[in-house]
């Protein structure tokens, strides 16, 4: 099969992306087993036209030169095109992937929506503009549910999911490294991270953490920057070409979500950290729900500093739980998130 991608943003990679991340894993394993991929995006400023990334080709186009897409499109020679949409507010979806989709006519092409809604309505050209294609795909039981209520839409749910290390030895010692993994963005409640490095003076804390280039979230990045000059066991690493070096370092990831919205449907971070045997402290929200069980592959938690440092204490106390947590931390994505298998569901679908 000769599947191309069409995706708005992918190599070079800039900045902390879960739905990225996700898509370099699933890419690799497609290409590694033999399927053609190429990757169509927008080009950025300072960008080339071209990339070779892993033997996979990477073609760019500028945002508003869609003849050029077309063209990079014929060129690619696609049996199947499938688009993968971060968006998350219906309006955006419409009015870009609906462009999109006028000059992907022609082809056979299918729909993947991968991040979580941020308040979706019922919206009737949504509708119409999802029946166009003849499989949508969703990244979580949220998103599927969201397509069913509010576009009347039926989709196949594809999680999310990260190469599964085989030879992995679960972590038994006292515990003294916390992470946390994503954008500075309020909605992740990186400020709470922050301030339980202070509530725990003798742990470690890695905040694996990117800006976002908007001009709204200033003031956050300035505090988390200066939070980390001034807090000894802070550590702020900016963007990493393998974050996953310093996630395998943790012991514990902290994910306290204070919604859903926006964030890849089932949290990139949290699949990467519990196939290494990492449990996760989380809040209940859309990113989690499809992975996160409450005293079974980690702890639930309410998005508030006192209820979040009470579970990082039971772990702390309780040897027995953490290993448990951890033992099934891995199971689960084994389970139900490993790229290999979801990249053979996947080419199934698109069969």
């Amino acid at each position: 099969m000769n599947l191309t991608i069409v995706i708005r943003h992918f190599y070079p990679f800039t900045r902390p992306s879960g739905v990225i991340s996700f898509i370099r894993s699933l890419v690799n394993k497609l290409h590694k087993n033999n399927t053609s991929v190429s990757i169509i995006c927008i080009k950025r400023k300072g960008e080339k036209s071209y990339y070779d990334y892993n033997g996979v080709k990477v073609y760019k186009f500028p945002q508003l030169n869609l003849p050029m897409y077309r063209s990079l499109l014929k060129k690619t020679h696609p049996d199947h095109v499938l688009f993968i949409s971060s968006m998350p507010k219906a309006s955006e979806i419409f009015s870009w992937w609906g462009v999109l989709r006028l000059f992907t006519i022609g082809y056979k092409t299918d729909f993947y929506q991968t991040t979580n809604f941020f308040n979706l309505k019922k919206n009737f050209f949504l509708n119409v503009f999802l029946k166009s294609f003849k499989i949508v795909f969703s990244a979580s039981n949220a998103i599927q549910s969201d397509l069913k209520k509010f576009a009347g839409i039926n989709s196949q749910i594809i999680y999310p999911g990260t190469e599964f290390p085989p030879n992995v030895t679960l972590k038994k010692q006292s515990i003294s490294n916390l992470g946390f993994s994503g954008h500075i963005v309020a909605a992740k409640g990186i400020d709470l991270f922050v301030k339980l490095s202070e509530q725990f003076p003798k742990l470690h804390f890695f905040l694996l953490a990117g800006k976002t280039k908007t001009q709204k979230n200033t003031q956050l990045e300035d505090y988390i920057e200066r939070k980390s000059k001034e807090l000894k066991n802070l550590t702020l690493f900016g963007f990493m070409d393998h974050p996953l070096d310093v996630m395998s370092k943790c012991d514990v990831l902290i994910l306290p979500y204070r919604h859903g919205g926006a964030i890849l449907g089932t949290a990139q971070s949290a699949i990467e950290a519990m196939s290494m045997g990492i449990p996760v402290i989380g809040t209940d929200n859309s990113a989690l729900s499809s992975i996160l069980k409450d005293n079974y592959n980690g702890l639930v938690a309410k998005p508030h500093l006192a209820d979040i440092k009470k579970k990082i204490n039971l772990l702390i106390k309780n040897r027995n739980l953490y290993n448990r947590l951890s033992k099934n931390a891995r199971i689960t994505v084994e389970k139900k998130f490993d790229i290999s298998k979801i990249s053979i569901c996947l080419l199934n679908h698109l069969k």
